[in-house]
């Protein structure tokens, strides 16, 4: 089962630098604003992506989308490679929420 946690408990974890931030929207949507930190991995091409990442094995892993759907899939995706050991959390309601509890945007 893929944890999720609320846009304030994510910004927490990224301000507190305990977690790295995978923007699994298409690159045209990340372009149209984003979250700062946020690395950009499609879902796409997420496996290929994500390999090419060196995320540190103390990070956790937040995947976010638009809406939740997308960055649930890429936790799951991820998981089921078995390649990580990190904890995978996604960002429930993705970036529509985040902009919602009034949290920054870039290029929004």
């Amino acid at each position: 089962m893929t944890k999720a946690i609320t846009a304030t408990e994510a910004f927490v974890l990224i301000e507190d630098d305990k977690a790295i931030l995978i923007d699994v929207r298409e690159a045209d949507e990340f372009k149209g604003g984003h979250i700062a930190g946020a690395i950009s991995v499609p879902l796409s091409s997420l496996e290929d992506g994500f390999k090419m990442l060196d995320i540190p094995k103390d990070k956790t892993i937040l995947f976010q989308c638009l809406k939740g759907a997308r960055g649930k899939m890429a936790c799951e995706r991820i998981q089921k490679l078995g390649l990580y050991q990190n904890k995978m959390i996604n960002l429930e309601g993705g970036i529509q929420a985040w902009k919602e509890s009034g949290l920054p945007v870039i290029g929004a």
